[in-house]
């Protein structure tokens, strides 16, 4: 694994232009954006060749207006995921971010089957175009956007594939009733298949980056980065259950408000989250400012290690800017500073 591992980071440098001569944070973070769209290029093929040869077009024309709102609301809802900020180590922390379009995904797929999940692949366009355009200023926007729509439309709309597959082959029918206690086994058992494909789909991207971060793939590591998304589908997805049995009932009222309300819960998830990275931010950003502050305090007073203890600290504060340090380059009268001059760039080239 490690030599596939260091194999799939040359190729990053050589697919992306001057990737060596941006900041190392940067640097790492496209070869971990590169790194998981190497490993789930050939799922996100599968799932959309999947679906195409699954779809039944009749369903979609028949269904567009519920389809259309659904497909509105789960873009809605990838337009505000909250994050789960995974810590591999001090430098590198990898940003899990999630929704309810997730439940809501899953009660397309229980009342319609996997024709539906077109609207899941097309929402995924759409958030990989906006991703884009948002993050179009920085160096690294094209491999956010690519790795967004891959994760997003087709290794997404594979794993809802398998939990059909797994429902359908399991007695259930399409749209999802309850008359009695077997019919909910064949769900049950999709949700086990949703929760657990992801596990198999990740474990190799996942390990990949735990070798590049420097960190071993013991047991804590790996549940912190992939537990955490499995136990959110084993406790949102079983809501699929009751939302399909409302739209089953024709009580097309009651289950728009549920899916409302779905998104309003969606909405304070994220604000929380928000709050929550704002304050680990700052608290990285003191914590590098306190160390700086003591690392210039015990430095020698002829300022003679001023250059490469900036050099040391300014890219951890500031990792996507260009800062330029000039230090008395010219001083009036032709006098000469008492310690040593120098300028100082934090990048090569400016953005």
């Amino acid at each position: 694994m490690q030599q596939l591992t260091n194999y799939l980071r040359q190729l990053t440098y050589k697919l992306v232009p001057g990737l060596d001569k941006q900041p190392s944070a940067q640097q790492q973070t496209a070869v971990v954006l590169m790194t998981y769209f190497y490993f789930l290029l050939p799922f996100f093929i599968a799932g959309t060749v999947w679906l195409w040869w699954v779809a039944d077009w009749s369903i979609l024309i028949e269904n567009w207006g519920i389809l259309l709102f659904l497909l509105l609301l789960i873009s809605q809802l990838d337009q505000r995921p909250f994050i789960l900020p995974i810590s591999l180590s001090e430098n590198l922390t990898l940003p899990f971010s999630t929704s309810l379009s997730n439940l809501l995904s899953m009660t397309l797929l229980l009342i319609f089957g996997p024709s539906a999940l077109w609207i899941i692949w097309i929402v995924a366009i759409g958030s990989a175009i906006r991703t884009g355009w948002q993050e179009r200023q920085q160096s690294l926007s094209f491999l956010v956007a690519l790795n967004n729509f891959v994760q997003s439309s087709g290794t997404s709309v594979l794993v809802l594939l398998v939990a059909g597959f797994v429902y359908t082959h399991t007695g259930g029918t399409y749209p999802f009733q309850a008359n009695d206690l077997a019919d909910w086994l064949p769900a049950v058992w999709s949700f086990l298949a949703l929760s657990t494909v992801p596990l198999l789909i990740y474990f190799l991207p996942t390990w990949s980056v735990t070798i590049q971060s420097g960190q071993p793939l013991n047991q804590q590591t790996f549940l912190q980065l992939v537990g955490s998304g499995v136990l959110l589908s084993l406790l949102t997805a079983p809501f699929a259950l009751p939302l399909a049995l409302v739209y089953d009932a024709q009580n097309l009222a009651l289950f728009i408000w549920l899916c409302l309300a779905a998104m309003f819960t969606n909405m304070l998830a994220y604000f929380l989250s928000q709050f929550i990275i704002l304050t680990q931010t700052r608290s990285k950003e003191l914590r590098t400012l306190e160390n700086l502050g003591q690392t210039l305090i015990i430095a020698p007073a002829d300022g003679s290690t001023l250059e490469a203890i900036l050099a040391q600290h300014l890219p951890d504060l500031f990792p996507t800017d260009h800062l330029a340090v000039h230090l008395f380059t010219q001083l009036p009268n032709g006098e000469e500073p008492a310690w040593p001059t120098f300028t100082l760039q934090t990048a090569v080239h400016w953005p």
